[in-house]
């Protein structure tokens, strides 16, 4: 479906006026669903606007959204006005990139201008509430333990820039603070390792949590394993009477012995080998 409608550029009756209009070329061809696929809705505003208004600097019509001109449609002469088409160009594209409850909300807009500086007022994220409601969304930040941890850094990392964007920064110490305060209990650790340092960098921090998440994962495999072997050797041949050496084997969430056992290195979120008898 093509948002853009083919509108001719007109010009005044040279033979009958010194004064001639001048000639707009307005964009025929453009469909604006090719850049703007996802249509804008309260959470995406300014992404949308960015978009919007690259778009506008490329076909030189900035000025549409900025100025509040109210250009009549008709000339004098009883022709189009190309202002007039170009305003309502650029208001069919706004609406057409809108989700329909704020197609509906803009219906009273006449002008580019006024559905602009309406979405502004209404959607900015320099207001009040738009701030509360992402410090809230970050404070309140729980890990899905069904969706990978790359997934929630970046839902964090995307309320803290837009925190930063509308003018309410948030500090890393306190974005990591957030992260740390969703992630699930098997985690206890790391958080304790991570609050024992004096600072740390988000991309370290980063990095720590992606490398936590697959050792978690590595030793959660591995436990799940020796616990279906332990239960399949007491099932076909009962418990052992003896083990040699006096060694024990331990099933527990992350240690064994025999030998070696894991322990944790922190920081670093790495796993280093002991050698100690239980």
């Amino acid at each position: 479906m093509a948002y853009a409608t083919p509108i001719s550029s007109t010009s005044s009756d040279s033979s009958s006026s010194t004064m001639t209009t001048p000639i707009i070329s307005l964009p025929t061809t453009f469909n604006i669903s090719h850049t703007i696929n996802t249509p804008m809705d309260r959470n995406n505003y300014l992404s949308w606007r960015s978009q919007f208004q690259d778009i506008l600097e490329i076909h030189g019509m900035e000025d549409v959204v900025t100025i509040n001109s109210k250009p009549p449609k008709k000339l004098d002469d009883g022709s189009v006005n190309p202002h007039y088409s170009r305003d309502k160009l650029v208001l069919s594209w706004i609406k057409a990139t809108c989700i329909s409850s704020i197609q509906t909300i803009l219906i009273p807009c006449t002008y580019a201008y006024n559905a602009w500086t309406f979405l502004e007022k209404r959607l900015s994220p320099l207001s009040k509430t738009h701030i509360l409601t992402l410090r809230d969304q970050l404070r309140t930040l729980k890990k899905d333990s069904e969706k990978p941890m790359s997934d929630y850094l970046m839902h964090a990392k995307s309320l803290a820039d837009s925190l930063n964007t509308a003018g309410s920064s948030i500090s890393e110490d306190d974005l990591i603070e957030c992260l740390l305060d969703g992630l699930g209990p098997e985690y206890k650790e790391f958080t304790t390792a991570v609050h024992l340092r004096p600072s740390l960098l988000y991309d370290d921090f980063y990095d720590l949590l992606i490398q936590e998440e697959n050792l978690i994962k590595k030793m959660s495999s591995f436990s799940l394993s020796n616990d279906v072997a332990f239960t399949a050797h007491h099932r076909f041949n009962g418990p052992s009477k003896s083990i040699s050496n006096g060694n024990r084997f331990s099933f527990s969430n992350r240690s064994f012995s025999h030998g070696q056992g894991c322990d944790r290195h922190r920081p670093g979120g790495a796993w280093r080998s002991s050698n100690s008898h239980r």
